[in-house]
């Protein structure tokens, strides 16, 4: 959508209560925008049936796995430096 054409509308709108001007560059919009999904849509592949097939699976495993990886706490270095550490003297 062209900014001059939408300034216009807006003031369409508010200074002469007319939505006309405003609704048209609405309509030319979407249909600007619909006609560029299809060329995009046209050029991306579909994807792989194994994928549509699994896709669910992979989704829960994903998730697990993340769900786990923040639950997990990884264990802390022994630097021997601490006060229960391997080397200490107590």
């Amino acid at each position: 959508m062209d900014d001059r054409e939408y300034i216009d509308g807006m003031i369409g709108v508010y200074e002469l209560n007319n939505v006309s001007l405003l609704r048209q560059i609405y309509v030319d919009a979407y249909l600007t925008s619909a006609r560029n999904y299809v060329v995009v849509r046209a050029e991306l592949d579909s994807p792989e049936p194994p994928a549509l097939t699994y896709r669910e699976f992979v989704r829960d495993a994903v998730r697990r796995n993340v769900l786990a990886r923040v639950a997990w706490i990884p264990p802390q270095p022994d630097t021997g430096h601490g006060s229960r550490g391997r080397h200490s003297q107590c």
